[in-house]
């Protein structure tokens, strides 16, 4: 029986949130330490609908376009000759770019140097030169290093900085030990510079990259200027005269590198480097992708004693590579061993010698022997000898982004001057792939010069990925953006998605990404001899604006294992993943993809957005949810506001369960009204099915909070409804004017 007026008040009552968890159904939850928050399927219930039910505006995400502007391949070509002098006269017609071993056509072909330079599209649009053009950059990165190599460190870095900067070259320190200290913004003056490497060899204090953010920038230049000035007149500036132009250059540019410093402090907190153990490439991959919003090349010489490379963090390497390229940093790694390097191939030739001699034990044997530790990682030893030639790495990581290394002498700073030749004269070709679909795969590129005895730097590839935003990309996500980026997308298994909108605030529209992957969709490995089970999947969730361009990127990786009794009772919950967003009014698609890391399948859920002007919406009501459970929160605060969390309790909204008479006695759903200055609107709940209203019940609203909300949890019995699919919409009116939310849900015998 479907409620009706008659029958409003007690089908209604409103559930304080003090006292949620008394009236509604808790299911059992399994919690990991990595945060993931498996619940028990409510049973019984009907299978779920192949699509959630509450994705609200959900529209099938079109097929990604290709734009030359934004997927066009930029190659910076150093050329010299036998004694290492810059060439300067090739002729396009000498040049062949090949990409995965394929000749493509140039679309660009150009020298940019100091005298000639290129003209850039700016200049060509305004006829009036490029503040920018010239701006180059310089990141000195000191690793850990021992005495003696931050004696030679120190020693390359302060004749290298004695000499003058040309017209335009920015330098900034950082030093690297574990994470990324920073010494020195980016400047021109000598004495900063200097300052800056001796802080950064010394042993004594640091400070922090958010820590120079917080206390100031670059002192040197003047203040920094609004984008609306950069490349054009300063308010009050007169017109034509010289040192006009000369201030406006130097504010833009001075505002340009400081961008660069934020986007720096930005990518280094979101890498979250305390968290990834002693890897030296998290790090590094952060600072070089927020230098990629700067155009034209730019340099980063990495002073250290080498590094690993494990089998495990391969990709890891590769990744940093391909963002050190797409951000167009050319790293020039400097062996601060000096002369004492000969022992970089010991650990690798021990590894080795290891490894012969437990497989000729092997064969000897033949079998008849227990199998020992060394036997079961013989492979691995192997495999990873040949990742511990520690000069080997730098080398590896210079020349594939297309800068140099720097070792085997005491002198160092002499091969430095490479750095500054490099940046002051270089060829840059553009072309377009022959393939414009983001497949993920890492393209292979080769340049070759029609000219005999000539040394070519350059970098070695890209991943083909869509732009995304700043955050530097993490191995595990490269396979996912892939999947987003598939015509048509793949559907391998079923992955529920939804957002919930909330209240206006400085960033903008706060919403909830809510993702949610049924465990029996997903591969369980099973050892039986350890009674153990382990289940790898990653998950993301991509938005995109009206242009196209991916401006939010939330991730995560969870390797989960436990006890085998349990595999069965965890194939009946599902995967919840929820993370926070702020939009500005607009049009947006979410993307939301699941990987099983077992099987290499990816499943993508699309939808869309629609953020309407706040001004337009008041009074402004949340979105609608269906409650799941309620479950305590933790003491402490979130690090990010949860619109779901009062006090010490946390809602779980549902996506698509179906609600079943028989074990809940209640179905409940949360909403957030937030009044006009002060003024509480009315709220009223209908009921619909078929899309005939047939319900309504008014809510008494308490008093808003401290924050100026009114959280609201409404409760009415399942008995009064028949088996099959409803819609609980929420109004809330003030003076006529009206702003609702609604949610479907599905009652079962």
């Amino acid at each position: 029986m479907a409620p009706d007026s008659s029958r409003r008040s007690s089908a209604w009552s409103r559930l304080p949130l003090s006292l949620a968890s008394a009236g509604i159904a808790i299911t059992a939850l399994f919690t990991w330490a990595t945060g993931v928050n498996v619940t028990a399927a409510q049973a019984p219930a009907s299978p779920p609908p192949p699509q959630p039910a509450t994705t609200r505006s959900e529209a099938q995400e079109p097929a990604p376009t290709f734009r030359a502007a934004t997927s066009a391949v930029v190659l910076d070509v150093v050329v010299r000759d036998k004694k290492g002098r810059t060439i300067t006269d090739l002729r396009q017609n000498e040049v062949q770019v090949l990409e995965d071993g394929k000749p493509v056509e140039l679309q660009a072909f150009g020298l940019v140097s100091g005298t000639s330079p290129l003209v850039t599209a700016r200049e060509a649009a305004t006829g009036q030169p490029d503040p920018l053009r010239r701006v180059t950059l310089i990141t000195l990165v000191f690793e850990t290093l021992t005495q003696n190599g931050r004696d030679l460190a120190r020693r390359a870095a302060l004749q290298f900085a004695a000499r003058e900067l040309p017209a335009g070259q920015w330098v900034s320190i950082y030093r690297l030990d574990q994470r990324l200290w920073h010494a020195q913004a980016f400047t021109r003056s000598p004495a900063e510079i200097r300052a800056g490497i001796l802080a950064a060899t010394h042993a004594g204090g640091r400070e922090t990259v958010m820590d120079t953010v917080a206390t100031g920038r670059s002192t040197t230049g003047p203040p920094p200027v609004a984008a609306a000035e950069v490349g054009g007149r300063a308010p009050g500036a007169g017109v034509g005269g010289a040192a006009d132009q000369v201030a406006i250059g130097a504010n833009a540019a001075d505002a340009a590198v400081n961008a660069v410093l934020e986007r720096v402090a930005l990518m280094v907190e979101k890498a979250d480097i305390d968290q990834r153990g002693q890897s030296t490439l998290f790090p590094l991959m952060a600072l070089v992708k927020a230098q990629g919003s700067l155009e034209g090349r730019k340099a980063l010489v990495l002073f250290s004693e080498g590094f690993v490379v494990p089998p495990n963090l391969e990709e890891v390497f590769r990744a940093t590579v391909s963002e050190a390229n797409r951000a167009n940093v050319s790293v020039y790694a400097v062996d601060a061993r000096g002369l004492d390097s000969a022992r970089s191939l010991e650990g690798a030739r021990t590894a080795l010698d290891s490894s012969a001699r437990n497989s000729q034990r092997q064969m000897m044997t033949r079998g008849n022997e227990p199998v020992t530790v060394e036997d079961v990682m013989n492979a691995e030893t192997a495999e990873g000898a040949l990742h511990k030639d520690l000069q080997g790495t730098l080398q590896m990581l210079a020349e594939e982004t297309g800068g140099i290394l720097v070792a085997n002498s005491n002198n160092l700073a002499e091969r430095l001057d490479r750095v500054s030749a490099d940046l002051d004269a270089y060829y840059q070709l553009a072309y377009t792939p022959a393939t414009t679909t983001y497949d993920g795969r890492f393209r292979k590129i080769e340049v070759r010069v029609a000219r005999r005895g000539v040394d070519v730097q350059s970098r070695s590839g890209y991943f083909a990925l869509p732009p995304t935003d700043g955050a530097p990309l993490l191995p595990y996500e490269l396979p996912m953006l892939a999947a987003a980026s598939a015509t048509p997308l793949p559907t391998p298994f079923r992955v529920g998605a939804t957002t919930f909108r909330f209240g206006v605030t400085p960033r903008g529209v706060q919403h909830t990404v809510l993702v949610e992957v049924p465990l029996d969709q997903l591969t369980f490995e099973e050892d039986r001899r350890e009674k153990k089970y382990a289940l790898r999947f990653t998950v993301m969730a991509l938005v995109r604006n009206e242009k196209d361009e991916i401006i939010e990127r939330l991730s995560d990786s969870f390797p989960l294992e436990g006890p085998l009794e349990r595999v069965e009772a965890l194939k009946r919950g599902r995967l919840v993943f929820k993370r926070q967003v702020w939009l500005a009014p607009g049009r947006y698609s979410v993307l939301a993809v699941a990987r099983d890391q077992t099987t290499e399948r990816s499943s993508v859920h699309s939808m869309t957005v629609v953020v309407p002007d706040a001004t337009a919406s008041v009074p402004l009501v949340s979105s609608l949810a269906v409650i799941r459970r309620v479950e305590p929160a933790s003491e402490q605060p979130d690090a990010v506001e949860d619109p779901f969390r009062t006090d010490q309790l946390r809602i779980v909204p549902s996506l698509d369960t179906p609600i079943s008479r028989a074990t809940n006695p209640q179905v409940s759903a949360y909403v957030v009204v937030y009044p006009d200055r002060g003024r509480v609107p009315s709220l009223t709940f209908e009921f619909q099915r078929g899309g005939a209203v047939i319900g309504r019940s008014a809510a008494e609203l308490p008093a808003p909070d401290r924050d100026g909300r009114i959280k609201y949890v409404a409760s009415f019995p399942t008995k009064i409804f028949e088996p099959g699919t409803y819609v609980l919409r929420a109004v809330a009116t003030l003076d006529g004017r009206t702003n609702s939310s609604d949610v479907s849900f599905t009652i079962v015998p």
